[in-house]
């Protein structure tokens, strides 16, 4: 099933051939910032409605997710922090909306619910419910946003945001947490990695805002602590990798091979530290090679490699039959690899186990041992250079796949690379500009 040595490295050579300095093109970007916008509070939907995407049939996504609204919202946040003062509107928008989403009555009973009609009401019909990372995701959006608030000196906001939202979504966290619940594909019900990942992260960060405010934080930190514990089940230490979601009650039978890349999203979606996890740099090889020999995509002698959700997926973007490599998912394996970078700048060594050996060889073949590589040594500039690359070559094979327009939908197909599922994705968007972040972010580094 997994590739082989020679054609990862045959893969690797092709996708090492991007210059260092080349930056997510400049027009695509404002392209995909520019649709992103366009996906938020779109005419005849209430203000701070994020549309998952514009198509309205067949797939319908015409609909205001938790989940997709938190990161998409978390992005704006970002550009916020970083001096764009004109999106606090937007954001606030968004934040009222979350109120009014908090106080309808839904078929999950309670924040659990996946997504809401773009007039503000429920959802009524059946899906996969409940899915706890929502109001976690939407937590740390506000987090995030409040502290900088904080920062500005704009305190009767930020606390207009921590009693109005935040403080009901971490109660939320606090006492279901323990529940099963529907993963973010919305397919297997059960214990996951990433909702548990997300959970931790809101408990964590919700305390110390309410510590600032006066709020006792006693039970975030005790369920933290309880929820941290929880994740070391995913640890597997016989396959050296993290094991997506345990005890399941759903019926997706054919999901057996515990490969899923809703684990680089955890990572990237809360504590950046645990990319360098080796249980974590492990899991994003098996992947990266598993989807290199799936899609005949990723031999088409272009660079980078197509990434999907995991390897028995049958969603093709409307039903079920062959699923294909997402946009979104690809691109956030660009940025991982440049947090991967970013992290041992930071760090000034890079630490290769045992376990991380593999991944580090495909990047520098005479590599033999585990060792430590100080940042003093020719070695380590090898290294992250080649991690940056490696960065890049994902960026590039999803760009290969948008319109001569720079529109992204969910899915590109696995043999043709034609674009399929849902149009205009508005994650596929975010997650470009998350690049961008991550990448302004290496220009920072290598200037120091």
């Amino acid at each position: 099933m997994f590739r082989t040595t020679i054609s990862a490295g045959a893969a690797l050579v092709a996708s090492l051939q991007l210059n260092l300095s080349a930056e997510v093109p400049k027009e695509w970007e404002e392209k995909a910032g520019g649709y992103l916008m366009e996906n938020i509070s779109p005419e005849g939907t209430l203000p701070g409605t994020v549309v998952a995407g514009t198509s309205k049939y067949m797939p319908d996504y015409w609909y205001d997710w938790t989940r997709d609204a938190a990161l998409v919202m978390d992005v704006l946040v970002t550009r916020y922090i970083d001096g764009e003062k004109d999106l606090l509107p937007q954001l606030m928008n968004y934040f009222s909306l979350s109120i009014r989403h908090h106080n309808t009555p839904n078929l999950s009973g309670g924040d659990g619910e996946p997504k809401f009609n773009v007039d503000g009401t429920a959802f009524n019909l059946p899906w996969g419910r409940p899915q706890n990372d929502g109001p976690a995701l939407r937590a740390l959006t506000l987090i995030r946003l409040a502290n900088q608030l904080l920062e500005e000196g704009q305190v009767g906001t930020a606390k207009e945001l921590y009693e109005g939202m935040i403080h009901s979504d971490l109660d939320f966290v606090a006492e279901k947490w323990k529940d099963p619940s529907f993963d973010l594909w919305e397919e297997v019900c059960g214990e996951h990695f990433y909702t548990k990942m997300v959970q931790l992260n809101a408990l964590t960060e919700g305390a110390k805002l309410s510590e600032y405010f006066g709020v006792s934080s006693d039970r975030y930190y005790r369920e933290a602590a309880d929820l941290e514990r929880s994740l070391f089940q995913h640890f597997d230490h016989e396959k050296k990798r993290i094991i997506p979601s345990l005890n399941r009650t759903d019926d997706k039978d054919y999901k057996d091979q515990d490969l899923d890349s809703s684990v680089i999203l955890a990572v990237l979606h809360t504590d950046k530290e645990m990319a360098l996890n080796d249980f974590v740099i492990n899991t994003a090889k098996v992947l990266k090679d598993t989807f290199y020999d799936l899609y005949p995509i990723n031999r088409d002698g272009n660079p980078g490699i197509a990434i999907g959700r995991y390897p028995e997926d049958k969603y093709n973007g409307i039903d079920e039959s062959e699923a294909h490599p997402w946009f979104l998912l690809t691109l956030a394996f660009g940025e991982y690899y440049h947090t991967l970078a970013n992290l041992y700048e930071e760090r000034g060594c890079i630490e290769i186990s045992d376990i991380s050996l593999p991944f580090f060889q495909e990047l520098d073949p005479s590599l033999e041992n585990s060792v430590e590589i100080q940042k003093f040594m020719p070695q380590f500039n090898m290294l992250v250079l080649k991690l940056r690359e490696l960065g890049d070559a994902f960026v590039e094979r999803a760009r290969h796949h948008t319109t001569s327009e720079g529109r992204m939908s969910e899915q590109f197909d696995r043999n043709t690379g034609e674009q399929r599922g849902a149009e205009n994705l508005t994650w596929s968007y975010a997650n470009l500009i998350r690049v961008k972040f991550a990448k302004e972010y290496s220009s920072k580094c290598l200037n120091n």
